[in-house]
């Protein structure tokens, strides 16, 4: 990574080219990070060779903040911009009740792990597909135009499908009228409220209001 100018220690602001790892499994959970643009995969390595993607990371997006011994890897999926935070912050007193319920940050971290897990309560492949989108759209500059950094393969390790389920999901569910692919990588949603009546998708705002 390629370190900007800052003083002290700090958080740092780092430049990650794409296909960089801004840290690897194995190695000790000495910081916490931010994504101030692009976007970062967070991969765990098996024995076998085999590759699962926890999640995929975006602007504004926390990861890292694992203590002790790192479960994975982040890569850089698309040129990104981060901020790199020393976990010493986390162990001063006068940071506690920041980071135990307050900070956006780490709210951002809890509810993606919760995201995770309920996509796999999916059973079908479209319906993870589809909550996948959904979510992932939030990071759009336009609501109904998602465009896909990832490859079908990195889709197929996160959502534990099969590349070949994965495309032809895919083109099941643009022949259903839920969305038109444009691009390979870029799909824009026609039919949003079937989308989400078919996972009973709630959004941000939704999900506060819950929670709240």
């Amino acid at each position: 990574m390629e370190d900007e100018k800052s003083e002290g220690f700090g958080p740092k602001t780092s430049s990650v080219a794409k296909g960089q790892i801004a840290y690897f499994q194995g190695e000790p959970g000495d910081s916490w990070y931010e994504v101030v643009s692009g976007f970062m995969m967070l991969c765990h390595f098996f024995g076998d060779g085999r590759r699962q993607i926890f999640r995929f990371a975006g602007p504004g997006d926390a990861f890292g903040f694992e203590i002790g011994q790192r479960q994975s890897s982040a890569e850089a999926l698309t040129d990104a911009k981060v901020i790199r935070h020393p976990l010493v912050e986390i162990d001063r007193r006068q940071e506690y009740e920041r980071f135990s319920g307050s900070h956006p940050a780490l709210q951002r971290a809890l509810r993606a792990v919760e995201e995770t897990i309920q996509l796999f309560s999916y059973g079908h492949a479209d319906e993870r597909i589809v909550a996948f989108l959904l979510k992932f759209g939030e990071h759009a500059d336009q609501p109904d135009l998602i465009e896909l950094p990832m490859s079908r393969q990195d889709l197929a390790d996160h959502l534990g499908l099969t590349m070949h389920t994965i495309s032809r999901s895919i083109s099941e569910l643009a022949r259903r009228g839920f969305f038109v692919l444009e691009k390979p990588d870029r799909l824009r949603i026609i039919d949003r409220a079937g989308m989400e009546s078919l996972v009973q998708f709630e959004g941000v705002e939704q999900h506060a209001q819950l929670v709240a």
